[in-house]
C-alpha cells in the first residue's frame, strides 16, 4: 500500500460512523477486545489518532512498560468529559491525523485500527464496508513477520511483540470470502476478512464465525 494513512483516514470515518450509530447499551455492551468494552475501544482508537509521541511516551514511562497500562491510561484520559457523540465526533475530526505510538509504523495503525474496528462491528453485530485494498493490506501486515512489521514493546518481562499473530496461524490455511486473500498452508480456516482478522489477533468470539477444520487448530490456541 502506497500510502497507509489515507486508508487509515477513511477508516476511521467508518469507524466513526459506527460509534454514531450505537445505542447507549451497546456503547456500554462488551467488544470482542479482552475486557474492553465499545467505549473503550472506542476511546483507545480515539487516543491514537489525538496522543503525541511524545505524551505517549510518558505515559508508558510512568506505568513502568507496561503497555496494558498505559493503553488504559491514555482511553481513560481520552474519553474523560465527552460523551458518546462527542468521541464519535472527535474520531471523525480527527480521522487524518498522523500521530502514532512510538515504534508503529503508518501499516500497524492501520492494522490496530481496523482490528478495533472489526472488535466493535462484530460485538454488536453491525456490517461495516471497507475497501478491499485496505483488508487485504491488514491482512498481509497482521500475517507475515517481516523486517518491519511487527513492533516490539520493551516491558518489565522483556520484549514481546504487538500485532504479530505469526505463532497462532502457523500450520494453516487462511482464505477470505469476501475478498481475494489466501495465506499459509496446512488445514483449511476461511470467513470474511473482518472475521479473518479478529480470529487471528486472538478474539474467541470470532471462531464460530469462521469454518473449516483449521478453525480447532485456532481455538486450541
Amino acid at each position: 500500500m502506497d500510502d497507509p494513512w489515507t486508508a487509515v483516514a477513511e477508516d476511521r470515518s467508518v469507524f466513526a460512523g459506527l460509534l454514531a450509530s450505537l445505542s447507549p447499551a451497546e456503547w456500554d455492551a462488551p467488544s470482542c477486545c479482552a475486557t474492553w468494552t465499545n467505549r473503550e475501544v472506542a476511546g483507545h482508537v480515539l487516543s491514537m489518532a489525538t496522543v503525541a509521541k511524545g505524551a505517549a511516551l510518558r505515559a508508558y514511562l510512568a506505568e513502568r512498560c507496561d503497555l496494558d497500562a498505559t493503553n488504559a491510561r491514555l482511553l481513560t484520559a481520552t474519553i474523560a468529559g465527552r460523551s458518546d457523540d462527542e468521541i464519535a465526533g472527535a474520531l471523525r475530526e480527527h480521522a487524518s491525523s498522523h500521530h502514532s505510538p512510538p515504534g508503529l509504523k503508518p501499516l500497524g495503525v492501520l492494522g490496530e485500527l481496523v482490528t478495533h474496528l472489526a472488535d466493535v462491528a462484530h460485538a454488536v453485530g453491525r456490517p461495516v464496508e471497507l475497501p478491499e485494498d485496505h483488508l487485504t493490506a491488514t491482512l498481509d501486515y497482521l500475517a507475515r513477520r517481516v523486517k518491519g512489521n511487527t513492533r516490539f514493546t520493551l516491558t518489565r518481562h522483556g520484549r514481546r511483540p504487538v500485532l504479530d499473530c505469526h505463532d497462532r496461524i502457523e500450520g494453516v490455511h487462511l482464505r477470505a470470502t469476501d475478498v481475494d486473500w489466501t495465506h499459509g498452508s496446512g488445514p483449511l480456516v476461511e470467513g470474511p476478512a473482518l472475521v479473518l482478522v479478529l480470529a487471528m489477533t486472538g478474539r474467541p468470539a470470532a471462531l464460530d464465525a469462521l469454518t473449516g477444520p483449521g478453525v480447532a487448530q485456532l481455538r486450541s490456541r
